[in-house]
């Protein structure tokens, strides 16, 4: 029996060949997780969530603290970028066409055009 081949104009590939290949993927898999640990317990500290080394609060874990540590990180240039807003979408604008027109320039002039 022949193997069927798809041909998309630019790309050849058996069906047979990608169902061979996500079965041995899964083979894999099965193989990495079954080299685990098994006295792992759901119940206890092992079934709890891990929150940065810290007890995870009953009440769950609000919004306004989901990306906390990267707001806090990025505070500098959030502050930066506040006192740049201005809420004109001209401004905006303004800023879109300018970069815009400097990457063409930088393009033509640098010989990509």
């Amino acid at each position: 029996m022949s193997e069927i081949i798809f041909s998309t104009g630019s790309v050849a590939w058996s069906p047979l060949m990608l169902v061979a290949g996500v079965a041995i993927a899964i083979a894999i898999a099965y193989l990495v997780r079954a080299m685990g640990s098994n006295n792992y317990k759901r119940s206890g500290e092992q079934g709890m969530a891990f929150f940065s080394g810290n007890r995870h609060p009953d009440d769950g874990i609000g919004s306004e603290n989901l990306y906390w540590g990267f707001f806090k990180s990025m505070e500098g240039y959030y502050e930066f970028m506040k006192k740049m807003h201005s809420g004109i979408v001209n401004d905006y604008v303004f800023w879109f066409v300018l970069v815009v027109v400097v990457l063409l320039a930088g393009m033509a002039f640098g010989g990509i055009l």
